[in-house]
């Protein structure tokens, strides 16, 4: 009997290269494989195998606030804890490469707030200059009102003032209005430079680790098996993912002036993405003293997820400015429209104004009415302006955090389940630190699923190869996790033969539609440039590449590339 190896191996190969809608899953008996030929037929009703997990529905995991060394631990398994209880406290490490960045991160900060501000006293004077016109303004129509019956040469005096007003208005709004488009576009290319040099340099420590461009492919042979042996698909994965994006960065110059304001920001999120899933391809390496220590491991684990969150801050950083550069062309235009609208308006009117009172006493109302609109349009200005401002100052606030000693507290009362630090760790953000029972504790069933599932779908469940029941989806999740490609739902089952960490097979009943063309996989191959089978032709076969879908425990789907009556060989 022939076992099941070899398709597990192709199903895992296909798993690093498709679509997120591929379902991976484990096949519980041996099949024989026989070496036939196949004529491709369709599919009708079937299903897929997802898994889940019972989890302790009010679990809570104590969790790192910064990086840093355990100085203080008090968390041993069984310990009995009540709220507000010392847990753990983490020093920063001024050492690190996390600190470092968070420097440098921090500066950057504020550099961006110290142009907020800047644009902000420029837009505060721009609206004093206007108030300063307005009453002006005011004060001349005033005038005009109580000479209004002496000489015409006068009243033609004082349009030609309020024409010169506007024109040095002018003047002076465009000067405010390049220098403060200027500041952000200075802002804009020295983000882009560095977000540049940034993801150069990562590329290069990427393509140095994983070997994986013809210039570096030699030099990680001493560590090559052991760096993220733990998942080898999902490496694969990220060395393809890699070398296409190294092959892309080629193409930028130092600006990255290939991505439009538009699409730049989703490439920054794109590649921060990238990197996140080197560091945790690392963190799945298998140390050895002679070729790959623990301590390297660490480091690039560490340098990865550093360049990840710096490109993240780059995002959010350049997302600001350009929405802060949108609002400051429009509010210059919005003004300008309104000198150049008086403007107009003065040119047309100058051989009435000084005949006619009810104009001006229509202009003195004018006059109120802008004083009005000017101070709303400044209050809601300068109101953009604070939340971008604080903004900021908050991340500010928060990345001064991690410049701080962290104390987590036992947040309820009840008992500690796991300990997963020692004293003198050293941890990043988010590690886990201890996990606590709470007195009320309850079940729940956590069902992952790589295709979108709906409310109210039904599934078998399994527990070591037994059907257990019928259970039900009753949860919505629209959004898939960034790490697995996962979507997470919520279960019905029956949890009384069940505990806490007991693995549940699911098997979710789908239909599949009869034009649907599915092969059994072990009649596909994979090449560097895709999918391939061998179709029979009489007594001949050729290789021919096919575009594959989703797949089940033993067939998958085929998009294109074969039709039904097909004959294939293996």
């Amino acid at each position: 009997m022939k076992k099941v190896a070899s398709l597990l191996l192709l199903m895992a190969i296909l798993t690093s290269c498709t679509t997120p809608e591929v379902v991976v899953e484990q096949a519980n008996e041996e099949i024989d494989v026989v070496n036939t030929d196949y004529v491709v037929w369709g599919k009708a009703n079937s299903h897929f195998n997802v898994y889940g997990n019972v989890l302790n529905n009010n679990l809570k995991v104590l969790t790192s606030n910064i990086n840093g060394k355990v100085t203080y631990l008090q968390c041993e398994a069984g310990q009995k804890v009540n709220r507000g209880t010392v847990i753990a406290r983490i020093t920063p490490d001024p050492n690190s490469l996390s600190y470092k960045n968070n420097v440098v991160q921090l500066n950057s900060l504020k550099s961006q707030l110290a142009n907020l501000k800047q644009i902000r006293a420029t837009t505060i004077s721009n609206f004093e200059s206007r108030n300063r016109q307005l009453k002006l303004k005011e004060s001349e129509l005033q005038n005009q009102l109580n000479t209004v019956n002496q000489t015409i040469w006068n009243d033609d005096q004082w349009v030609k003032n309020q024409l010169k007003i506007i024109e040095e208005s002018l003047v002076l709004l465009e000067k405010n209005r390049e220098s403060s488009i200027a500041n952000i576009d200075d802002s804009i290319l020295n983000l882009r430079k560095t977000a540049y040099n940034n993801i150069e340099s990562g590329l290069k420590r990427l393509d140095e680790t994983f070997g994986i461009t013809e210039k570096n492919k030699d030099l990680n042979d001493k560590y090559e098996d052991y760096i993220g042996a733990k998942n080898t698909s999902k490496r694969n994965t990220l060395k393809v993912q890699v070398k296409q994006l190294i092959a892309d960065f080629e193409k930028q110059d130092g600006k990255l002036s290939l991505y439009s304001d538009e699409n730049l920001s989703a490439e920054l999120s794109n590649i921060s993405n990238v990197f996140k899933e080197s560091a945790d391809v690392v963190d799945n390496s298998i140390s050895s003293m002679g070729a790959l220590t623990q301590a390297t491991i660490d480091g690039l684990y560490k340098e990865f997820l550093a360049i990840s969150n710096g490109l993240i801050t780059a995002k959010n950083n350049y997302d600001t400015l350009i929405n802060t550069r949108k609002t400051t062309v429009l509010k210059f235009d919005s003004e300008v429209k309104k000198l150049e609208s008086s403007q107009s308006e003065l040119n047309t009117k100058t051989t009435t104004l000084t005949s006619n009172i009810s104009t001006i006493n229509n202009n003195s109302e004018n006059i109120k009415e802008q004083y009005k609109d000017l101070e709303n349009t400044k209050s809601s200005t300068l109101k953009e302006m604070d939340i971008n401002i604080l903004g900021v100052e908050q991340a500010i606030n928060q990345l001064n955090i991690t410049f701080r000693e962290d104390v987590v507290y036992a947040g309820t009362v009840g008992t500690i389940k796991t300990k997963n630090i020692s004293k003198n760790n050293n941890l990043a953000i988010g590690t886990p630190v201890c996990t606590i029972v709470p007195d009320d504790n309850s079940l729940k069933l956590e069902v992952y699923s790589p295709n979108a599932l709906k409310m109210w779908m039904e599934f078998k469940y399994y527990f070591e190869g037994e059907l257990i029941g019928t259970g039900s989806i009753i949860s919505e999740s629209p959004v898939r996790n960034a790490m697995t490609q996962n979507y997470t739902y919520d279960g019905k089952i029956d949890f009384e033969k069940f505990k806490e960490g007991d693995y549940v097979d699911v098997k979710v009943i789908t239909q599949v539609s009869s034009e649907e063309i599915w092969i059994p996989i072990n009649y596909i191959f994979p090449k560097l440039d895709g999918y391939y089978v061998n179709m029979k032709n009489g007594d001949t076969t050729k290789v021919t590449k096919v575009e594959i879908g989703k797949m089940n425990n033993w067939e998958i789907l085929i998009k294109s590339g074969i039709d039904f009556w097909d004959t294939l060989q293996q």
